[in-house]
This record gives structure tokens, sequence and C-alpha cells, in this order.
């Protein structure tokens, strides 16, 4: 082993010659550096999200699966729910519990996907009275629009049975 340095003595530094191999210990040290530096970054970030947390009563709430428009019948498929802070749900906010309720309603307003839904946000009262005056509307606005469009004024608007267009 005459090669070998003597024992206790420091290493020989390695000596990097070709530009070849010190651009890729360049890249391989600046990557371990990176991918450590983000691993900090993410252990911290998870770290401060746990501290945040701690404290907070997280209470499920009824929220749409998915954007909904005016006049959207409300059906379980529609619907799931959202575990949020406790200090952020109000009296107006639909809590599971209440949902058969709502079950078969229309909305008034349209309601974005992961919105909580709130009991203002409902249009018409429950029941199957509430659903046939509701289904029976829908197909008297249908007829009004459809004469309106023909040219007719429906009778009930004011001074519509003067412009009222008769048929021969």
């Amino acid at each position: 082993m005459s090669g070998a340095p003597p024992l206790g003595s420091p290493p020989a530094p390695v000596k990097v010659t070709s530009p070849v191999a010190f651009l890729v210990c360049l890249l391989v040290s600046a990557g371990a550096v990176g991918a450590l530096g983000t691993l900090g970054v993410t252990l911290y970030a998870k770290s401060v999200e746990r501290s945040v947390r701690r404290g907070w009563l997280l209470v499920p709430v009824v929220v749409a699966a998915r954007d909904l428009g005016p006049g959207t019948r409300l059906s379980v498929d529609l619907l799931t729910q959202r575990a949020i802070p406790d200090t952020l749900v109000t009296s107006a906010d639909v809590r599971p519990e209440a949902i058969t309720d709502l079950l078969g309603r229309r909305l008034a307003v349209p309601v974005a996907g992961g919105e909580p839904l709130r009991v203002s946000f409902v249009a018409e009262p429950t029941g199957s009275d509430a659903a046939r005056d509701a289904d029976v509307l829908d197909a008297c606005a249908d007829e009004v629009s459809r004469r309106w469009r023909g040219g007719e004024v429906h009778p009930a608007l004011p001074g519509a049975r003067e412009r009222t267009r008769r048929a021969p």
C-alpha cells in the first residue's frame, strides 16, 4: 500500500479536470440542495398549518357538489357536505341533518360548487303541494313564453286585452 495516505492524515482533494465532470458535479449538488430546500419548506408549511388548525372546531355543512343555477331542483346527487370552522358557520347555513327538508325544492339563486347552502337560497316551501304548484307555474310560464314569442300578449298582463291579436 505504497499509494495510500498514512492513517490519520486528511483525504486528498478530488481534482476534477474535465469541464463536463465539473458541470455534472455542480448540477447534482444543486439538485440535492434544491430537493432538501423543498422538503424543508414543505415540512415547515405543514407544521404551520397544523398549529393554525389547532383549536378549530370543524362543523359539517351542506354544500353544492357542483355549480347550480337558479331553478335547479335539489337532489342528493347535487349536494354534499364539507367541514368548515364553527366560527364561519351561521344559523342560515344548512346542516346535514336538515337536508331532507330541502330535497325537491328549487334554488332561487345560483350556488357555486363547494359553496355552503343557505336557507335563503331556496325558493319554495317543502311538501307535495309546493312541488305540484311549482310544476303548474312552470307550465304556465312555458305557455306565456310560447304565446309571447308568437306575438300574443298574455291577458293577465296590464292592458293586454287591447293588444292581443285575435286569431280569425
